[in-house]
């Protein structure tokens, strides 16, 4: 798990051997970057004055490194980029021409940088608090002539898990992009960007909303084939030897996948509210690709859905073969004292002491020469008696 603000806790060393195909731990999803209700960044303490609390930290710029800010303006005819431009120099730019779109990528979560963004760009001081706060649950939020939207970006770091807050502010021909840590899923959509004849470069900053949203969909996709594998390896686990720490281990992953359908599922909502959103902002034509990404979206709901399913199934299969396998181990048990009543019966039978002198009815076949031989062979005639008896009902010997 990369270091950052808000890193997710590592999963239990049980469920590490489920998923040992993953390498480090998938990261625990109750965290995921941005559910730990306790983030550094910032709860306002009961009955405060809603948007930005002004005493922790609007007035005191970030430290050299703490935030990176990246600058794109573009249109059919050329782009200018530039990579961690000054905030100053961000702030001191004029209103991007007509026909021009400009893309402002903030990496860092800091209260003066989105203050001071606030008071240029006149976005609402909820939608500021709240892309200060990273425990939003994805939405979309519109303010007169701008739409915000809060998603989670889920990617795959060297086989681990990372989550974190994206916001979208779309401000007329301007969209502004604040994302937790370094590194995100839109390294394709910077490349377009910068290639000729693109779809991207000739649209607005509605379209390029479209393109970040897009990717961050797409970018679930191998999130959800890992925790595939994962499922895979346990229901094979399962067929192979149920023992306890395998069901702690399920327990483990169904959590997880409960978490994810939690960040995933609200995707449909985001693409359904930009697609039908009262807003002159959003063309008719990015609405058409919207619908794309609400399909998409769709689907990743129904496989997490399906996955949560599977994970209950297993813990059912899990139950099923360990009443199966006690029921086998009782019925052997069962059959094995079957066998001994009725030669519990012949030794106790000839193992009473009543003396056959005193009486030509107390027991006169123990005076036998053979009577041993017959008291065993009567044994052993009785137990294969029943054997067989089992075999042919089907009790032992078939199915297993």
């Amino acid at each position: 798990m990369a270091q950052g603000k808000h890193p997710g806790s590592e999963i239990t060393a049980g469920a590490r051997a489920i998923i040992g195909q993953l390498g480090r731990a998938l990261g625990s999803l109750l965290d995921l970057h941005g559910l730990d209700l306790e983030d550094d960044h910032l709860s306002a303490p009961p009955g405060a004055a809603p948007g930005i609390d002004t005493s922790h930290g609007v007035n005191t710029p970030p430290e050299p490194g703490e935030v990176l800010i990246r600058w794109y303006e573009y249109n059919s005819d050329g782009v200018e980029e530039q990579v961690d431009v000054s905030l100053e120099r961000m702030l001191a730019a004029p209103a991007p021409a007509d026909g021009v779109t400009r893309w402002i990528d903030v990496v860092g979560v800091h209260p003066h940088v989105i203050s001071r963004l606030q008071r240029v760009y006149k976005f609402h001081t909820l939608a500021a608090e709240d892309a200060l706060h990273t425990t939003q649950r994805p939405r979309v939020d519109r303010y007169d002539s701008q739409v915000v939207v809060f998603v989670r970006m889920l990617r795959l770091v060297d086989d681990s898990l990372l989550s974190e807050q994206v916001s979208l502010f779309l401000c007329g021909s301007t969209l502004i992009s604040f994302q937790e840590e370094p590194g995100d899923v839109w390294g394709l959509v910077r490349d377009r960007i910068r290639t000729v004849g693109t779809r991207v470069r000739t649209s607005g900053a509605d379209f390029l909303l479209y393109v970040l949203l897009d990717a961050v969909v797409d970018h679930c996709v191998p999130v959800l084939d890992r925790y595939g594998e994962v499922l895979d390896g346990l229901e094979a686990r399962v067929f192979k030897r149920a023992e306890p720490a395998l069901l702690r281990d399920i327990y483990t992953v169904r959590r997880e996948v409960t978490s994810l359908r939690r960040l995933i599922r609200p995707l449909r909502e985001v693409a359904d509210r930009l697609i039908h959103a009262d807003t002159a902002v959003i063309q008719e034509e990015t609405r058409t690709y919207l619908r794309d990404v609400y399909e998409h979206a769709n689907r990743l709901a129904e496989a997490v859905e399906l996955q949560r399913e599977l994970t209950s199934s297993s813990i059912d299969l899990y139950m099923s073969l360990t009443s199966h396998r006690m029921n086998e181990v009782m019925k052997v048990l069962t059959i094995m004292s079957t066998i001994f009543i009725p030669l519990s019966f012949i030794a106790g039978l000839y193992g009473m002491n009543f003396d056959p002198d005193s009486s030509p009815y107390n027991m006169p076949e123990t005076r036998s020469y053979f009577g041993y031989p017959v008291a065993l062979g009567l044994m052993v005639a009785v137990a294969g008696g029943m054997m067989l008896f089992f075999v042919r009902r089907g009790w032992i010997g078939r199915g297993d």
